[in-house]
């Protein structure tokens, strides 16, 4: 009986295979969010991400997307949603990080950045009122970035 070299390329093909496997499982498990989303941090930042979305449901049916406070519902919502990308991809290790205070300064942060941009929707970047809040806007960045990276 001839051998048409099955062992030739099935072995190759199963090593491969397993690697692939193995890769798949080493990444989801790096990709883990689950001990993210039951932090003191995640729940509170939900809380009001479901607050924003519910008040722009509700703002459909008075509302054009023009107005001021759709406006900005829909910055904080978008300034929420970048904070969470940065919480999911936290390292294990670094899951202690997300008490309750961390959730409340990412929500501090993202209300003076919403109040920043209706700001600058109304004044120049030179007038001392977005000057003095674009400073305070800065140092809760710098907090949540000390505290979540990037």
């Amino acid at each position: 009986m001839r051998s048409f070299g099955v062992t030739r390329w099935f072995l190759p093909a199963l090593l491969l295979l397993g690697g692939m496997i193995v890769s798949a499982n080493a990444q989801s498990a790096a990709n883990d969010v689950g001990p993210v989303r039951s932090s003191a941090a995640y729940s509170v930042v939900l809380l009001r991400k479901t607050e924003l979305e519910a008040d722009i449901v509700s703002y459909a049916d008075d509302y054009t997307e023009d107005n001021p406070k759709v406006i900005d519902a829909r910055f904080e919502l978008a300034a929420i949603n970048r904070d969470i990308d940065r919480m999911l991809v936290i390292k294990p290790s670094d899951i202690a990080k997300l008490t309750e205070s961390t959730g409340r300064l990412i929500l501090r942060k993202a209300e003076i950045d919403t109040e920043l941009n209706r700001l600058q929707r109304s004044y120049k970047s030179d007038h001392p009122q977005v000057k003095r809040l674009a400073k305070k806007a800065d140092i809760y960045s710098k907090a949540v970035s000390q505290i979540l990276g990037k």
